[in-house]
């Protein structure tokens, strides 16, 4: 029952959207931080809801507050996205946030 099914396609695109507005809206606009998601994996046919999707990027910033700033803007905005689109704590089939970054210097 495809109208049934959670569709994690469709969650990332709404995550990868919300997720360019946390340094904009985050950062004082006199720091330097770069959020970039650069890439985008899931499902393997057409006809098919994919079962996972795993979305990659990285994180440049010169300042450790702002890496934190970031970190918990991406934290935040994940989590609002899990309970939304989810049942609220069903973590094992909702979104995750797996955070790794690069410094730039």
């Amino acid at each position: 029952m495809p109208h049934l099914t959670r569709d994690p396609v469709m969650a990332a695109g709404h995550l990868i959207v919300a997720l360019q507005s946390v340094v904009s809206r985050s950062v004082d606009p006199l720091d330097t931080a770069v959020l970039s998601l650069c890439t985008i994996e899931g499902g393997t046919a057409p006809n098919q809801i994919a079962g996972r999707v795993t979305i990659r990027g990285t994180l440049r910033y010169h300042r450790e507050a702002v890496k934190d700033t970031i970190l918990d803007g991406i934290e935040r905005t994940c989590a609002g996205h899990r309970d939304q689109l989810w049942r609220q704590g069903d973590a094992r089939d909702g979104l995750g946030c797996g955070c790794g970054d690069q410094h730039a210097r």
